[in-house]
């Protein structure tokens, strides 16, 4: 934030705002919450990109985060009310009512008093921040503005009333949810009325037919109404004689005169788009029946399909639309599994169009992307006082991601959607393939452990390890790594070339024990169920494994030490720092080994 002797500058440049912002309105930077439902006096803090998903359990302040936003644009309307359920374990205490804070970019639109106006050090957006706090229930909420003078919230409204202020905020488009069809198609079709109103605003500027003929029927109105006026002008006069005689006994001298204002806003008075426009869905023309009567998860696909629709039209010049947020609670629900692939792609796709920011709660991993550039992911949990906690864990800008990396994750994904399960909390160990994600979990299984929080991720080659372990480091927590050391080479591209990328991947989180880089020497296979195989590998290991109890307890072993770091590595594996650590293991077991053992598996 800046300091007090910083205000000159601000000055000066919300004083130029409007001739050097481009002509758009402003985008959401960040919301924290505190002390609303679950979400305690700590806070959450969002900080917002084009597309924010929030990740979590159950009952952790998903939904909240996400209401938040939608509560403080109702101001002015009515609906921004709390209840008393909606306070802190519904009690009204005075250090802990309920807050919420927004960080606005400002656009192209009315600039605010320059002492609300601070500028972003590292992308020079200048930036207004706002608070809402409400004190008691069923009261609208009082909202501040941060002086950056003062350094501190104060009384006075940025912008002042919520009217003025609201067009400087992306408006928010909310699908919860528990939204009935209908409830669906009133706001779809409220969308598309707005944007053909705003349509015909635009025709009188239209240099194409449609132009020419609305300003031949807008001269036709005004005429026909100058006619209707002059024709009646007998019995206004009289009107105006008798209130002027009623006026002049208590004001004399004053007379009234009736302007019927037959030329002015004639837009209003040809209103193409009165009625909302009806929906009707299905396979042809014939089968078409009202919005309402679909299905659940069409509608909801419905709305953002429309959204994107009319972003397309924006792009193209086609209409104005304003910097909006679509904010989706749950889009996975009611989808068929073939469609939430295509819809957390056509979420995506819209959050990339100028203009657009999208915010989103889920609970499946394939509306996790981390292949996108301008993504947050955010956890939300609970913590042992059972209230919200919540971070950004992960950002594609700042996992330093290589083209190697960028092309090994879009693979990945595409091989395993589900491969983001890791984003949703729990304890995480990476993994080669297939073979070595399949003994795991049948250890998992089989122990007495709990290891219903453990995910298992499948990273499907060893090069990609690396990739995985990028994203994983700006989680702050830990996790484990179990790879393949294989034989030692010079060669750039083999197997070996791999463990010194891992070995850099895993850097930040080896040096502050967070992480445990474990090699199985040479292979899963000959490491820890003493045989080789050469196809069917991950059916070959489990079978293996149910068949030999010596080798599902080294297995077991191998899971334990991969979960608890003060549990001892089993015989076969090597947990290791440096290549020299690895090359010194490869060599030691390559000379143990006698050439009778190790029985091939056919």
């Amino acid at each position: 934030m800046p300091e007090h002797d910083a205000a000159p500058e601000i000055e000066e440049l919300a004083a130029t705002a409007v001739d050097t912002e481009p002509d758009r309105p402003g985008r959401l930077r960040s919301i924290l919450v505190r002390n609303f439902r679950a979400i305690g006096a700590t806070g959450v803090e969002i900080e917002l990109d084009d597309i924010v998903v929030l990740v979590g359990p159950n009952n952790a302040g998903k939904s909240s985060i996400l209401r938040a936003y939608e509560l403080v644009m109702a101001e002015g309307t009515g609906d921004e009310a709390l209840d008393l359920d909606d306070f802190p374990n519904r009690q009204v205490i005075e250090n802990a009512l309920p807050t919420i804070e927004t960080t606005t970019a400002l656009g192209g639109g009315r600039p605010p008093a320059a002492k609300y106006i601070y500028a972003d050090t590292e992308t020079g957006e200048r930036l207004v921040k706002e608070r809402w706090v409400w004190h008691i229930p069923g009261a609208k909420p009082v909202r501040q503005g941060f002086d950056v003078e003062l350094g501190q919230f104060v009384d006075e409204k940025p912008w002042g009333f919520a009217g003025v202020a609201k067009p400087n905020r992306p408006r928010p488009h909310v699908v919860g949810p528990f939204m009935t069809p209908a409830d669906i198609s009133d706001r779809v079709s409220g969308i598309l009325s707005s944007a053909l109103k705003k349509r015909q605003k635009n025709l009188r500027e239209d240099e194409g037919p449609n132009g020419q003929a609305y300003r031949e029927l807008t001269a036709q109105l005004a005429s026909l109404q100058s006619s209707l006026a002059e024709a009646e002008r007998g019995a206004v006069a009289g009107i105006e004689a008798r209130i002027s005689e009623h006026l002049g006994s208590v004001f004399g001298g004053f007379n009234v005169r009736v302007d019927a204002r037959a030329e002015d806003q004639l837009e209003k008075s040809l209103s193409l788009f009165k009625s909302a426009p009806i929906l009707r869905m299905g396979r042809t023309a014939e089968q078409a029946t009202d919005l309402s009567r679909q299905g659940s998860g069409t509608c909801r696909a419905l709305f953002w399909a429309t959204l994107m629709a009319l972003a397309e039209s924006s792009a193209d010049g086609e209409t104005n639309m304003p910097t909006d947020l679509l904010i989706v609670d749950e889009p996975e629900l009611s989808l068929h599994p073939d469609r939430i692939r295509s819809a957390a792609d056509a979420l995506y796709t819209l959050a990339e169009r100028d203009g657009w920011q999208v915010m989103i709660a889920t609970h499946s991993p394939v509306f996790v992307d981390f292949r996108r550039d301008h993504t947050s992911i955010v956890r939300v949990e609970i913590d042992d006082d059972h209230t919200a906690t919540g971070c950004t864990i992960f950002r594609p800008s700042k996992a330093h991601f290589d083209d190697d990396d960028r092309q090994n994750l879009k693979l990945l994904n595409i091989c395993d959607p589900h491969v983001a399960e890791f984003f949703f909390g729990g304890r995480v160990v990476v993994v080669e393939g297939d073979t070595e994600y399949a003994a795991l979990q049948l250890a998992a299984n089989s122990i007495e452990d709990d290891t219903s929080d453990v995910h298992v991720v499948r990273a499907r080659g060893k090069w990609t390890i690396a990739s995985v372990a990028k994203i994983l480091n700006q989680f702050n927590v830990g996790y484990s790594v179990l790879h393949d050391s294989d034989a030692i080479s010079d060669a750039p591209q083999s197997p070996w070339a791999a463990n010194q990328r891992i070995l850099d991947a895993t850097a930040p989180g080896r040096e502050t024990e967070r992480v445990r880089l474990v090699a199985s020497v040479p292979n899963f296979e000959e490491a820890y169920l003493q045989s080789t195989a050469t196809a069917d590998k991950p059916y070959r290991a489990v079978k293996r494994l149910t068949e030999s109890p010596e080798a599902m307890a080294r297995v077991q072993q191998l899971l334990r030490s991969l979960l608890s770091p003060d549990q001892a590595i089993p015989e076969g594996a090597v947990e290791w720092s440096s290549m020299d650590d690895l090359r010194h293991a490869v060599a030691e077991a390559a000379a143990a080994v006698q050439p009778t053992v190790g029985a091939r598996v056919e």
